[in-house]
């Protein structure tokens, strides 16, 4: 569902942001826009720490779904998410899992 759906069900009456980059921000400013016009809800922007200002959850992803090293990323991402992408490749149900485990993927 609409994430303004979910702050609805919530009782939130802002959503919060995180901005990375003007590409972000472009993006962003877009979206918030149009959540003001058909919820209402208006949106607050937060600007990332220089720690994560280069970390996309895009790219994270895929570096664990082409089998890199999890360990290396620790410095970009919290713990938690180590661990969730570490039981991810674990369970062969996970497409993450069987990309990993299949011998024609390079």
């Amino acid at each position: 569902g609409l994430t303004v759906d979910f702050a609805r069900a919530v009782g939130a009456c802002v959503i919060l942001r995180g901005i990375r980059n003007i590409i972000d921000l472009a993006a962003e400013t877009q979206l918030a826009i149009t959540n003001r016009q058909v919820a209402d809800i208006e949106t607050v922007f937060i600007i990332t720490g220089e720690a994560y200002a280069f970390t996309s959850s895009s790219l994270i992803k895929q570096v664990a779904a082409l089998g890199g090293s999890l360990e290396r990323l620790a410095p970009l991402v919290p713990p938690l998410v180590i661990d969730r992408l570490r039981r991810k490749r674990e369970d062969p149900s996970d497409p993450l899992g069987s990309l990993l485990r299949d011998p024609n993927v390079e």
